[in-house]
């Protein structure tokens, strides 16, 4: 592999990252904003809501 194709690999890896913790962090906010009927239909507390809101967008 060539130091180009290398670097350029590196870059779209980093950035496949971002994405990921972009969607994290926004699939995290909207879940805070269900209410307690639409987390009972996906079989989630409130409880189990903050918990997963409480961490940080790096890790899943």
């Amino acid at each position: 592999m060539t130091r180009r194709s290398t670097r350029g690999a590196s870059v779209r890896a980093m950035l496949e990252r971002v994405a990921c913790w972009q969607q994290r962090r926004r699939t995290r906010r909207l879940l805070w904003q269900l209410d307690e009927r639409e987390l009972q239909d996906i079989g989630l507390s409130r409880a189990d809501v903050w918990a997963e809101t409480r961490k940080p967008f790096w890790r899943a």
